[in-house]
């Protein structure tokens, strides 16, 4: 591949300016606008549409940032106001020696919550994000939560693990990528279908994450000592919550789904030939079941 003779600098450069202008069109779409706030020693960049009489807070993952949610973020901002947060140590949030547990991001969110004055919110998170939700939600007051959304998420042990699950087993932390070879293990196991033009940008995101590996595989530690410590609070959580799974997710087997399913207001969908991040994959279909329960939780409220 003729790219490939580049200098290394010149696909950096490159490889940068591609992924910069995919956010920016994504931003724009959604009419994301990017703001920083400080709490409590933090600083936490995140993006808000501004409009909307009800919330959706939006919690990435492990070693993920806000803009793995900009795909799915216009299908959601034509009728709710959509907050995307980078949750300390991740992102751009500072300072990066933030522990990387539970306990400490769900403080984040509530204190996010509390400088933002927003008294009630539908909170979705995805893998990390999904346990950091459901331990808010638990820890939360009732009437905080309007709803609760899990895509992937973590917090309970895999009775049947997952592709990454026997790599970490094995002592392989698959999110600290030093590599392009890394990278490339790491998205066919995010990904059923792995984003197109990958290679263009593939020196750039290694440029990105290489220098900071030592710190990813740190912060794994920290939140790996609590990877199963959500199940005995499951069926404590008493707002309506929507479950989504894709099939063929490659770092929490879907076999945790009926545990999850414990929770008793629940309601789960599988999605077919979808991976890990079904917000980035398939961020339409995603949307379309997300959004279906938000109305039926809509209706449900308004019930004399």
């Amino acid at each position: 591949m003729l790219y490939k003779r580049l200098p290394l600098s010149v696909r950096e450069r490159i490889g940068r300016g591609l992924i910069a202008g995919l956010h920016a069109r994504q931003r724009k779409e959604a009419r994301l606008v990017e703001k920083t706030i400080t709490i409590g020693g933090a600083t936490i960049p995140y993006a808000d549409s501004e409009r909307g009489t009800e919330t959706i807070l939006l919690l990435h993952g492990f070693a993920g940032d806000r803009t793995n949610f900009y795909a799915i973020a216009k299908y959601l901002s034509r009728s709710y106001r959509v907050l995307i947060p980078d949750l300390p140590p991740f992102g751009e949030a500072l300072p990066h020696d933030s522990p990387a547990t539970v306990e400490a991001q769900s403080e984040i969110v509530t204190q996010f919550l509390d400088a933002l004055e927003l008294q009630r919110v539908h909170l979705l998170g995805n893998s990390m994000g999904g346990h950091v939700a459901a331990f808010a939600a638990w820890k939360l007051k009732k009437d905080r939560v309007a709803s609760l959304a899990l895509l992937c998420p973590s917090g309970v042990d895999m009775p049947q693990l997952s592709r990454g699950g026997k790599m970490i087993e094995d002592g392989k932390i698959v999110f600290a990528m030093r590599t392009t070879e890394d990278l490339a293990r790491f998205y066919t196991l995010l990904f059923k279908r792995v984003p197109r033009g990958i290679s263009l940008v593939e020196d750039a995101i290694i440029a990105r994450e290489g220098p900071r590996a030592a710190l990813i595989e740190r912060w794994f530690g920290d939140y790996y000592a609590q990877w199963n410590k959500l199940e005995p609070a499951l069926a404590s959580i008493d707002v309506p919550t929507f479950i989504l799974w894709g099939d063929e997710d490659g770092i929490i087997d879907r076999s945790c789904l009926p545990i999850f399913q414990q929770i008793p207001r629940s309601r789960a969908v599988v999605l077919q030939g979808v991976g890990h991040l079904p917000m980035m994959e398939a961020p339409h279909e995603t949307a379309l079941h997300y959004r279906s329960f938000l109305q039926d939780v809509q209706r449900t409220s308004l019930q004399p």
